[in-house]
């Protein structure tokens, strides 16, 4: 008799015990989906101030290169205008010369920045992905749990 008592005190116990354990893991599992939950939105808001910066830079870029392109035709049409004294011309030339290195340095400036913004995006979508799978994982955690109840 008193033996049969003490085993239903263990198995109370013991169902108590797994109760409070089957909590914890809840708790557990909420607390990392609400963890990963912040950093995607971290990501997500530090993604789109990156977006913004780099969208701002190449509208930036390409006025700068619209404002050159424009110097370069003027420069190009006083050139033909100033053919009458060779010393002026190779002066315009020169400008234009540099100019359009500039011009270049800018097209190059604004594909590296349109390559960055391809890269952060893609940075993105893959940890995205990684999130998701931890989700899934955390998902899959959840019903194991509520198997186990």
């Amino acid at each position: 008799m008193e033996l049969q008592l003490e085993r239903m005190q263990f198995e109370e116990a013991s169902a108590q015990e797994k109760e409070v354990l089957k909590g914890e893991l809840k708790k557990w599992v909420e607390r990392e989906r609400e963890e990963w939950k912040a950093r995607l939105e971290q990501v997500e808001k530090e993604w789109r101030a990156h977006s913004e910066v780099a969208s701002n830079t190449i509208i930036d870029l390409e006025k700068q290169l619209a404002v050159l392109t424009n110097h370069i035709s003027v420069l190009r049409t006083e050139r033909d205008a100033l053919q009458s004294t060779l010393k002026k011309m190779e002066e315009v030339g020169q400008s234009l010369n540099q100019m359009e290195t500039e011009r270049e340095l800018l097209r190059r400036a604004i594909l590296e920045a349109r390559t960055q913004l391809h890269g952060v995006t893609g940075q993105r979508d893959m940890l995205s992905e990684d999130l998701v799978h931890v989700f899934q994982t955390l998902d899959h955690l959840e019903k194991k749990v509520q198997k186990v109840k």
